[in-house]
């Protein structure tokens, strides 16, 4: 619903849903952390440890990483003054915070599965929403607080959703003229259609999607480091305006974007 409204009504719906995460997982880490295991070593050792860290390392940089192809979006309300290192700091805290929270939390769950195998085996068979319900009580409270995790889950995609109808638009004029309610809603469609085909594997999923997502962005970082720093060129020097007319941009581009007249 944010999503359809405009980037006034998403930022103000991001600026208080974060907070239900918060409680949530301090739930989890009251109720959990009493039994994780940080005394057992891991069971792995040589090429299958490093095999796991770098997969580990793949999944968290994927999701951290999806975020640089959206997150300039909201920075639109800034002032054109605002300094770079605040832009930077602001931009790094605000990825790195939840994701170590959410990282630590599934540490402390994962290790003590050598002290409660009940847990472990819910985990295989049933996923992740029962076992967050076997680790939380009395069970009623546990379903609701299940329940406040998907919806706000559900929620927190309306970021996605606002910067995934603005990219459409962005890709070539005709699109443009298209109303953005449109892409939006077909977005959605799209996203409930993965999750409703993935909802019986959803961690697999999930892990799948957020590896291919950093050999996806990986680019990114590697033009930021030619851009700025092998060539020294600084934004003042950017024309903006020149991406949007099919003769000022080079060849390639220029077959690229053959949809814009």
């Amino acid at each position: 619903m944010f999503s359809f409204i405009g980037l006034k009504a998403v930022l103000k719906y991001e600026e208080f849903a974060w907070a239900v995460f918060f409680v949530i997982f301090l739930i989890i880490f009251g109720e959990a952390g009493k039994h994780a295991d940080n005394k057992t070593p891991s069971e792995l050792t040589g090429s299958t440890l490093a095999g796991t860290c770098l997969s580990l390392i793949a999944v968290v940089y994927g999701s951290s990483a999806s975020w640089c192809s959206i997150v300039s979006d909201f920075y639109v309300h800034y002032h054109p003054n605002t300094s770079s290192l605040k832009v930077f700091s602001l931009t790094t805290l605000g990825i790195a915070i939840p994701t170590l929270i959410g990282l630590c939390a599934g540490a402390s769950v994962a290790s003590a599965f050598n002290l409660i195998p009940a847990w472990q085996e819910v985990n295989e068979d049933k996923g992740v929403g029962y076992l967050v319900q076997v680790i939380l009580y009395p069970q009623g409270f546990a379903k609701f607080i299940c329940v406040l995790l998907v919806l706000s889950g559900i929620g927190m995609n309306c970021i996605a959703i606002y910067s995934g109808a603005l990219s459409i638009q962005q890709f070539a004029r005709p699109l443009q003229r298209v109303p953005r309610f449109i892409w939006t809603a077909l977005i959605f469609v799209g996203i409930l259609l993965l999750g409703l085909a993935g909802r019986n594997h959803l961690l697999a999923f999930l892990q799948n999607f957020l590896s291919l997502l950093g050999y996806w962005y990986v680019y990114i970082p590697q033009i930021l480091f030619q851009k700025c720093l092998c060539l020294t060129v600084h934004l003042q020097e950017y024309r903006i305006f020149c991406h949007c007319l099919h003769r000022t941009l080079p060849l390639p581009q220029r077959l690229y974007g053959q949809l814009r007249p």
